[in-house]
């Protein structure tokens, strides 16, 4: 269940969505352990699920922040000494979906030469960042990976080619 409040009322306890964001904030600068990385796993899968196919629709600005949230615990998983080919298997569905979101749209008068000198959070931003992040290991470096790389390294956002310029030595 996805809580925008960041409980469920009705279980006085954080919600997945809660404790996605607060391994993200936890992990987002440090590299998390194995037993951090594999006990949020289960969590991103039910977020995904739920912002995927939610038994109610969800508001955009909703969806569109809760998946902002999730690929921000991608990325802190992405950071990790090591990702296995059945967390690959989970992980990339989720952030291949997410980096062909619809935000942030490109503004119809937006001067593509103007230098980026700052950006807000959108899903396909955080999901540039993430991917190239996640694409370091072996187990996420797929054909559908470095395709969507490129893709993401020539979208219509300079927010989001910039992700993919700040993060492209991660690839090497």
């Amino acid at each position: 269940m996805i809580c925008p409040a960041g409980r469920d009322p009705g279980r006085r306890q954080p919600t997945r969505a809660f404790r996605s964001l607060e391994f993200a904030q936890q992990y987002g600068t440090t590299i998390p352990t194995p037993e951090a990385t594999s006990s949020i796993l289960p969590i991103v899968k039910e977020l995904a699920d739920s912002i995927t196919n939610p038994a109610d629709p969800l508001p955009p600005a909703f969806s569109e922040e809760a998946s902002t949230e999730l690929v921000r615990a991608i990325f802190a998983i992405g950071r990790a000494n090591e990702i296995t080919s059945a967390q690959a298997t989970l992980l990339l569905p989720i952030i291949l979906l997410i980096a062909k979101h619809a935000a942030p749209a490109q503004a119809p008068d937006e001067d593509q030469a103007r230098p980026v000198t700052g950006w807000g959070s959108a899903p396909r931003i955080s999901a540039a960042d993430a991917l190239a992040v996640l694409a370091r290991h072996a187990s996420c470096c797929t054909m559908e990976t470095c395709e969507t790389i490129r893709q993401l390294s020539e979208d219509p956002a300079p927010a989001v080619r910039v992700q993919i310029a700040t993060r492209v030595l991660c690839l090497y």
